[in-house]
């Protein structure tokens, strides 16, 4: 009787742990979705920003451009 007593409270024990470790696996695992759902999102920010970017670059070029035309004609102006 005794050792089926100890037996059951094994055997309670071991479930137990074993729905612990379920219920971490599945904490783990929804963290690593997360995650890969934030990488995906911050990939897409990043292309976003990375046009932007290139952009405002071509944007400041173009500026660039217009400041060197315009001080050139004005030197030959002056001329």
């Amino acid at each position: 009787m005794d050792t089926e007593v100890k037996s059951e409270f094994y055997k309670d024990r071991l479930n137990q742990e074993i729905r612990n470790l379920v219920r971490e696996n599945l904490q783990f695992k929804n963290l690593l979705f997360n995650k890969d759902k934030e990488t995906v999102v911050l990939q897409e920010k990043l292309k976003e920003a990375d046009s932007t970017i290139n952009v405002l670059s071509i944007m400041l070029g173009v500026v660039l451009l217009m400041f060197i035309a315009v001080l050139l004609f004005t030197v030959q102006w002056w001329r």
